[in-house]
């Protein structure tokens, strides 16, 4: 009797093991399908020149540069957000599990492993963020003229998307996807001609000199692109492990 009953509680420790086993090794194509509805919430930011801001940051945690504009919402129009569904959708071969969450619904948090977001009071369940920001850059290099010390600066704009996969679970919320970039999954780039002055500009003259707007077409083209590229690279990881599961 006390055989049978070890061997009933050998045999279910199993089955729970090899069942947990399963869903850790789930594709990413697996676990979106598996969970029907994987909302994706895009996040507009601002275009910031990065490296002045953590200049100031060095003596006061709290600074904010100056050089720092919205990006426009052309950025995340409802076009562009379709796009990004559409390809993930199709080229994962899935029926519309991608699909846009408020991004209102995600409180902002100081929390740089979650992209300053709080995903904790959302159920149980694999979410995306698409953060899509800019920088300002502004480059300068001294260097000596006929005796006299002279300064170039090269400036230049960028305005990148990045998605980050979360998973929660209990409230807790860690990054998703081993196989995925620390800084995330980069699914649209666009950058603008650099300028050189011999003076470090301010604001003014980046926004003058950097409409955003003016990248739109190759930010379109590029999240065409990218995220065809990441959908299929995808599909075929998902591919190539099921295909040795048999």
């Amino acid at each position: 009797m006390k055989k049978s009953i070890c061997l009933l509680v050998s045999l279910f420790l199993i089955s729970v093991s090899s069942q947990a086993g399963d869903d850790e090794k789930l594709t990413f194509k697996e676990k979106a399908e598996q969970q029907k509805e994987l909302k994706i919430f895009f996040d507009l930011r601002e275009i910031v020149d990065e490296k002045d801001e953590l200049a100031l940051k060095s003596s006061n945690p709290n600074a904010k540069t100056s050089i720092r504009t919205k990006i426009p919402d052309d950025f995340s129009a409802p076009e562009l957000k379709a796009l990004v569904l559409t390809n993930l959708n199709q080229g994962l071969e899935l029926p519309n599990v991608f699909m846009e969450g408020d991004i209102n619904t995600i409180p902002e948090v100081n929390n740089n492993k979650t992209q300053n977001r709080d995903f904790s009071k959302l159920p149980d369940g694999l979410y995306a963020l698409a953060v899509i920001e800019g920088e300002y850059k502004r480059n300068i290099n001294k260097k000596t003229v006929e005796g006299k010390v002279v300064m170039d600066v090269s400036n230049g704009m960028e305005i990148k998307a990045r998605l980050y996969f979360f998973e929660v679970k209990g409230g807790v919320v860690e990054k998703y996807g081993e196989g995925f970039s620390k800084s995330g999954v980069l699914i649209a780039s666009a950058q603008a001609s650099y300028t050189k002055t011999e003076q470090l500009q301010g604001l003014e003259y980046m926004e003058k000199t950097f409409p955003a707007s003016a990248l739109i077409p190759e930010y379109k083209r590029t999240l065409n692109t990218f995220t065809q590229d990441f959908a299929k690279n995808q599909l075929k990881k998902h591919n190539k492990t099921v295909s040795k599961r048999k």
